[in-house]
């Protein structure tokens, strides 16, 4: 039996809803602490943008096998002119870092948050 595009995206959504779920709790919890968060891409890459609870602009862009919190100033884009930007690369393979699930990506931008706010 072949399915349908409607049958084949509704069986996805039912996939994907926890890995999507937790990405929006994680956003609602960072917004519950001051952030303006929001997520542009849940996957390849996995894409967070928005504002600290100090103001400046942040991007945190996970893809291949890399991961890159970059932080602006408030009136500057974080792509293009950053103040401030960590790249973690923790041997994931080629494709991983795109793929990260909400619990594991959260530890990795709280831990280079803290190095930013450390000044390192």
């Amino acid at each position: 039996m072949v399915m349908t595009a409607k049958e084949v995206y509704g069986s996805l959504a039912q996939h994907f809803k926890p890995y999507h779920d937790a990405y929006d709790n994680f956003i609602l919890r960072l917004n519950e602490e001051g952030f303006e968060a929001s997520i542009t891409c849940y996957m390849a890459p996995i894409q967070i943008e928005g504002r600290l609870p100090s103001k400046e602009k942040f991007i945190l862009h996970s893809r291949h096998s890399t991961c890159c919190l970059s932080i602006a100033s408030k009136d500057d884009d974080p792509i293009m002119n950053p103040i401030w930007e960590y790249v973690e690369d923790k041997g994931w393979g080629m494709e991983e870092a795109g793929c990260l699930s909400a619990q594991e990506i959260e530890p990795i931008f709280r831990e280079m948050l803290s190095k930013y706010r450390n000044g390192e």
